[in-house]
């Protein structure tokens, strides 16, 4: 299993992004600003009895067309929230204050902590 997405922002001089998990990069669709998302995903399996009497073209088909529907859902719904989390705190100090105040403590726990 192997899945690398790539996050773009494409701004326009405009606060609040619009979420697009379809548009090409550099695509104009009338849209201020915005956030693209590419993502490959890679996934092997070992088929069991008695799937492995399918033709592999077919379970391969069929597996991609449901990792493709769910990557679709999950990646727009994680989108939709990064850009709530980045307008929240782009208009608010105390929201960004508390936000910089976790990265402090994450990294004086990783200092911490030996790596393995």
């Amino acid at each position: 299993f192997k899945i690398d997405c790539e996050l773009t922002w494409v701004d326009s001089s405009v606060s609040s992004p619009t979420i697009t998990t379809e548009q090409e990069e550099g695509e104009d669709q009338g849209l201020s600003s915005f956030i693209a998302a590419k993502t490959y995903l890679s996934v092997e399996v070992d088929r069991p009895v008695p799937f492995n009497t399918i033709p592999r073209r077919v379970v391969e088909k069929i597996g991609n067309t449901a990792m493709r529907i769910s990557i679709k859902y999950i990646l727009k719904s994680f989108l939709k929230g990064l850009a709530q989390d980045y307008s929240r705190w782009a208009e608010d100090e105390d929201y960004r204050k508390f936000r910089s105040n976790l990265m402090v403590k994450e990294e004086a726990v990783s200092f911490a902590t030996p790596e393995v």
